[in-house]
């Protein structure tokens, strides 16, 4: 006689039960906190995301589809992996781990309603493969210089509805990179638009340089007024300040900032961008 062993079935847990279940969206939300809210690591993010299989009996594909519901705080999941990252970081863990399933058109528009809060252009690029139902930005001119020793960085942060936004900006072999590429140009999203802040250089007598700031806004929108506070840091004390303003209903394009310190705005060496990387840094402050 065989000898036969009886394996209890693993029970369907549809996503919509998972939702329905008070108890179990509550156990979702602690265990996913730990890594909005907390520094982690890689396998941390891993075992939050094995706790989270377990509250779905398991079952990848209705993990999968729950994720990508606005069970937390109104947002998916992946929302609060961009908008709670560590600013020092491009990396987060959790981000990393819940990306690995696949993701609608409504899931990648909350992911870029996300960059819109907090703009990270390393994150942004490292994601925008995935992003195949949205719209997306290059974040950065194509340049003779390749690699990620010479990637511009711009990061924003531009809380909802709010009327002002900071931009920080990093761009290696600042002078190279004008004289070669003759302009070099980020793009990035904040207070609800999308921005572009080109370097351009100038061929009146000795060559200069200046910012040139644009909107593009949203397709029937127009441009908003802005006033802009640059602000260039050098690793001494030296520091660049200026204000510039928006010329309202005009055109999306913004000001010229031109910078009046000769040592910055010419092309020679100067404090702000003699370093191991050639790199210029600074600040723009938005606000509308």
């Amino acid at each position: 006689m065989a000898l036969t062993t009886d394996v209890t079935p693993r029970i369907h847990l549809e996503p919509s039960q998972v939702l329905k279940d008070e108890h179990r969206v509550k156990r979702l939300i602690a265990s996913l906190s730990k890594g909005f809210f907390h520094d982690i690591n890689e396998k941390k993010a891993s075992e939050i995301l094995q706790e989270c299989l377990k509250i779905c009996r398991g079952l990848n594909d209705t993990l999968s589809q729950v994720l990508q519901d606005k069970f937390f705080g109104g947002h998916t999941p992946f929302y609060w992996a961009i908008t709670t990252k560590d600013p020092e970081s491009h990396d987060p863990p959790l981000l990393k781990v819940l990306t690995l399933y696949g993701l609608t058109k409504a899931t990648q528009q909350d992911i870029i309603a996300a960059f819109h809060v907090e703009f990270d252009s390393v994150l942004y690029e490292a994601v925008k493969p995935i992003l195949t139902a949205v719209d997306t930005l290059n974040t950065c001119s194509p340049s003779f210089f390749q690699g990620d020793e010479y990637r511009p960085v711009v990061t924003t942060s531009s809380r909802s509805k709010a009327t002002w936004a900071t931009v920080h900006f990093d761009i290696p072999q600042f002078f190279d990179r004008l004289l070669v590429d003759a302009e070099s140009s980020l793009r990035f999203y904040a207070l609800g638009s999308t921005f572009c802040l080109a370097a351009v250089t100038t061929r009146d007598g000795h060559p200069r340089w200046r910012f040139n700031l644009e909107e593009l806004p949203p397709s029937g929108q127009k441009a908003m007024q802005i006033i802009a506070d640059l602000e260039i840091q050098s690793q001494s004390s030296s520091t660049y300040s200026a204000r510039y303003y928006g010329i309202p209903y005009h055109s999306p394009r913004l000001p010229q900032m031109e910078i009046q310190e000769r040592d910055l705005a010419e092309f020679c060496r100067n404090p702000y961008t003699a370093n191991e990387r050639g790199a210029l840094s600074g600040k723009l402050t938005l606000t509308k």
